[in-house]
């Protein structure tokens, strides 16, 4: 059974977005962003978000970084492009 994300890693995000021409297209055209995030103190974080881009999402603030709005963030299935979970198999040698 596979598992599904809404939140990746940044390194991730460049990494697939350098992959991925459906990825590339859909940010490419303005459709979605890609949305970090940020602690309390305004420090961006290590994951983030491609998010529908539209004001009902994505609010920007005075303090020029972009954010998930509120309500984002309650309905991600809504709003984000939802990723699949692939476990990495470790390898037994003798």
């Amino acid at each position: 059974m596979s598992e599904f994300t809404y939140r990746i890693p940044i390194k991730e995000a460049f990494r697939l977005f350098g992959e991925n021409k459906e990825l590339q297209a859909v940010t490419e055209t303005g459709n979605f962003q890609c949305i970090a995030e940020y602690d309390e103190d305004g420090k961006m974080g290590k994951h983030c978000y491609f998010v529908i881009n539209h004001e009902k999402f994505i609010e920007h603030r005075e303090d020029e970084k972009t954010y998930l709005t509120d309500y984002a963030k309650k309905n991600l299935s809504e709003c984000a492009l939802r990723f699949t979970i692939q476990q990495k198999q470790s390898t037994a040698t003798s």
